[in-house]
């Protein structure tokens, strides 16, 4: 009899340690799933973390030449198309040296059109000129033809000497007139190459002038800052009214190909540690309720962890709040 309780009680107690056990075991795994981000047995290790999305290719727009920024009619996270006025840059120097060679096309042109119809005048009278010039010659050859044969027949007795003398004085008139003529019109042709080398130098002049107008006037269609593609304004590193220069950096961002996006995330650095580039994670984004990206781990570095993933969702815009869980191996 006593065997028999011996027996029994030595199962009881064997039955009591098999239920403590099965009780501490599902006290375990029931504490494993109230702790987030804890793997069960044959799982995967998750983290949750929160960041920021942006887009993966950014074009950077650095001002175009070196002014005021004014008249800026976007904002960040506004939808630009290519071709589309950002804004303007004001450059007072430009604007001066554009009125400059305006005034002086305009001064120079003005020139230009009285030296033409001087040039025509001056021709004409030219023209006149040796046509007085060569009627002079040609009476003054005859007179002087005319002289000299009186002048033979005098020595010979054969012309009366009054005869002779009217002839001498008539070649002497005739000669006069002639240099007269002969000298007005050098002086004619003369003042024409003048004219004319005047025109070509005026004319060289506004050539210049209207070449440095146009150089100024493309300088200043440069301050029309354009989009030079599709996509959404994400950053815009000054503000109307603020001096900007070409080499000051990017003046806009816009994001184009919005159906590749990344999100930033800054884990604390034990986890850091633990997180690979090509690991696997999935994105979930506030505006896009329902969805979930899955993408990948692309980089780890200083600034944080750079999950990459594909966007077909419209409204999954850089800016905007993601959640995201990276699978740890």
């Amino acid at each position: 009899m006593r065997g028999k309780w011996l027996l029994a009680s030595g199962a009881a107690i064997l039955l009591g340690a098999a239920v403590g056990a099965v009780t501490l075991l599902w006290k375990d795994r029931a504490g494993a799933l109230d702790r987030p981000d804890a793997a069960l047995p044959g799982e995967f290790e998750e983290i949750s973390l929160t960041g920021t999305v942006r887009a993966q290719h950014v074009i950077g727009l650095a001002a175009p030449i070196e002014g005021t920024l004014f008249n800026v009619m976007v904002a960040p996270g506004e939808e630009v198309h290519e071709g589309q006025l950002l804004a303007q840059i004001r450059n007072t120097a430009l604007e001066a040296e554009l009125k400059a060679a305006g005034e002086e096309v305009r001064r120079l042109e003005d020139r230009l059109k009285n030296l033409e119809s001087a040039f025509l005048a001056a021709r004409l009278e030219a023209s006149r000129a040796n046509a007085d010039l060569s009627r002079a010659q040609s009476e003054f050859l005859q007179a002087e033809k005319a002289a000299l044969r009186q002048q033979l027949l005098y020595r010979e007795g054969a012309t009366p000497r009054r005869v002779y003398e009217a002839a001498q004085a008539d070649y002497k008139v005739k000669e006069e007139e002639y240099e007269i003529r002969r000298k007005a019109a050098q002086a004619a042709e003369e003042h024409v190459s003048a004219v004319l080398a005047e025109t070509e130098t005026v004319r060289k002049a506004l050539q210049e002038a209207k070449e440095r107008m146009e150089l100024a006037g493309s300088d200043l269609l440069a301050t029309d800052v354009v989009s030079p593609a599709n996509g959404i304004l994400t950053a815009l590193s000054a503000r109307a009214g603020e001096e900007v220069h070409p080499e000051a950096g990017d003046l806009f961002q816009i994001a184009v190909d919005l159906t590749r996006m990344e999100v930033l995330v800054e884990p604390e650095p034990p986890l850091r540690e633990r997180i690979r580039p090509g690991q696997r994670a999935s994105v979930h984004v506030a505006d896009a309720p329902g969805e979930v990206f899955q993408g990948s781990v692309r980089q780890v570095g200083q600034e944080g962890v750079v999950v990459e993933f594909s966007s077909p969702a419209p409204v999954v815009r850089p800016g905007q709040t993601a959640h995201v869980r990276i699978r740890l191996t």
